[in-house]
């Protein structure tokens, strides 16, 4: 047996996979180095198949899938805004209903106060033909719309007399050359207190009714009494009082600081609630709340004097028109014992016909706002029912109606 050295070339060669062709690394000790480093290859090889993420069809999947999600959720979102709206609007409208009536019962609860002690002198004064000129004894004076779907207006005058709670006798003849008036109070006088607005005072004589001698001065500040024990004390008005004035036949009324005498009108203009000092010269009315849709208001009546009222009376016809109890005889101002208010408000939010889904909405919104105010439900005697009132242009809102009646205190305390 020969032995030698034979060339690897001599060898067979064994047939590699194409996976270890393709990724054959560069040996350094042999062919035993190739060998071993072809598994790594292939789990390279493998990682790489995996780390190719997402084609064109499973993005475009994932935008469709997103836009459906995203258009759920709007509807939704509209759907809850659009019932949140109508809640919130519902809710508006009683705010404003309860706030305007507040303010309202406030205002007419006060009317007369020191009015209706000084009736039989106050009725001396004449009538102007205007409630912010006259000084006659009207606590409350109604100016009804026209119809039952117009809203009216009314002006209340209150005194805030805190010293003298009836007409004073002057002690002294008054002349208008030495403009001086001395009155005595059963109760004194005392200086009136510091910032404290001026006094007003109406001073009639009503020893002679049918001269209508009536004048409204002020006087600043409050004077100290000149006798201590009796309280006699001497007035300047301010201006001077025009006519003269005799003692036994002239009284005089302390209506309180004129800045704390309430003479105001109150009415709707363009769905507004507004107020309007009428003892200040171009005042400019001041709006309290709006979408205010209607306000009726009515007198409550005693017409056989036993303190209790017996019937509920619009100011549309005699004799209760706002002319007539500007001129009326004290008699029939005394027999207003109450007032009644009915406010109809409307939500601020427009309601559509239809939600966000194109459904029919639930409560049908659409046509003007019919309202049966003052509703006597089927008791009798029943007076001053208003039923059936519809108020032209008021589709597409929700309505509140709110009712109050407001005795007038003041009125039924001094009754004659």
């Amino acid at each position: 047996m020969t032995y030698g050295f034979h060339h690897p070339a001599s060898f067979p060669r064994r047939r590699e996979s194409s996976v270890v062709q393709s990724h054959r690394v560069p040996a350094f000790a042999g062919t035993t180095a190739q060998l071993t480093m072809a598994p790594r290859s292939l789990r390279t090889t493998h990682l790489r198949r995996n780390m190719q993420g997402f084609g064109i069809v499973e993005i475009m999947v994932g935008v469709v899938i997103g836009l459906l999600g995203l258009l759920i959720i709007y509807q939704a979102l509209a759907l809850s805004e659009g019932y949140k709206r109508s809640t919130t609007a519902g809710n508006d409208a009683q705010s404003v209903g309860m706030v305007s009536l507040f303010r309202l019962a406030e205002e007419l609860g006060n009317g007369g106060n020191t009015i209706s002690d000084t009736g039989a002198e106050l009725a001396v004064c004449p009538n102007t033909g205007s409630f912010a000129t006259t000084w006659r004894p009207i606590p409350v004076l109604i100016n009804d719309g026209g119809d039952d779907f117009t809203s009216d207006s009314f002006e209340v005058l209150a005194g805030v007399n805190r010293r003298l709670v009836s007409a004073l006798d002057i002690m002294v003849d008054y002349a208008p050359a030495t403009n001086a008036v001395v009155v005595q109070s059963p109760l004194g006088f005392h200086p009136s207190n510091a910032g404290e607005a001026a006094h007003r005072f109406v001073i009639v004589d009503i020893a002679n009714p049918a001269l209508q001698k009536c004048e409204i001065a002020t006087v600043s500040p409050w004077p100290a009494p000149l006798n201590a024990a009796t309280g006699v004390t001497t007035i300047t008005p301010v201006p001077a009082f025009v006519n003269t004035y005799d003692q036994g036949s002239a009284w005089l009324i302390n209506l309180g600081p004129g800045d704390r005498i309430r003479k105001l009108r109150y009415d709707v203009v363009n769905g507004v609630l507004r107020s309007t000092d009428l003892l200040t010269v171009g005042a400019q009315p001041q709006p309290i709340v709006s979408n205010v849709a209607l306000m009726k208001v009515q007198y409550g009546v005693d017409t056989d004097n036993d303190r209790f009222i017996d019937t509920w009376i619009n100011a549309r016809n005699a004799p209760w028109t706002q002319a007539a109890v500007l001129g009326a005889p004290l008699a029939q101002l005394k027999q207003i014992k109450a007032i009644r208010v009915a406010l109809v408000v409307r939500s601020a939010q427009f309601e559509r016909a239809r939600d966000a889904e194109g459904r029919a909405a639930v409560t049908d919104v659409t046509g003007d706002h019919t309202v049966t105010l003052f509703d006597c439900r089927g008791l009798l005697p029943c007076t001053g029912e208003m039923a059936g009132v519809t108020i032209p242009g008021t589709g597409g809102f929700r309505y509140r109606t709110f009712e109050q009646v407001i005795p007038l205190t003041n009125q039924i305390w001094n009754p004659t």
